[in-house]
């Protein structure tokens, strides 16, 4: 697993629903995502479920390496649905089943996750097929 210390977050913007990555904070009683860009300094009001951590794991996405984020759904075989979720039992980031009710798995070698998805843009994949 490629781990790393970036503190990185992600939400969707309440204005346009586009995702947007910096820093999270509470600013004036809204949930932001900040950017700098080493220029500029960029302040985006987000929808606050839909904020996430990075995990610090990478998965591959369409042939790439791509950060996994929280809430993001990962497939490891044919079958096998995970959602990234940090586990407070195990003060870890986890692989929790999809569907619920079985136990989370560590995140070991993540490079052989694929991401389909996250829980705020395709529901429909948190169903039991």
């Amino acid at each position: 697993m490629n781990i790393d210390k970036q503190h990185i977050c992600r939400g969707k913007k309440v204005d346009t629903g586009e995702w947007v990555y910096g820093s999270y904070a509470f600013i004036e009683n809204s949930h932001c995502i900040l950017i700098n860009s080493g220029v500029s300094f960029y302040k985006y009001k987000v929808i606050p479920e839909t904020v996430g951590r990075y995990t610090g794991a990478t998965v591959s996405e369409n042939g790439l390496d791509v950060k996994a984020f929280e809430d993001d759904i990962v497939t490891y075989g044919k079958h096998n649905k995970y959602i990234f979720a940090w586990s407070i039992a195990h003060s870890a980031w986890r692989l929790s089943p999809i569907p619920a009710g079985l136990n989370s798995i560590p995140i070991c070698n993540s490079y052989l996750y694929t991401r389909i998805g996250n829980v705020h843009d395709n529901p429909e994949l948190m169903e039991e097929k």
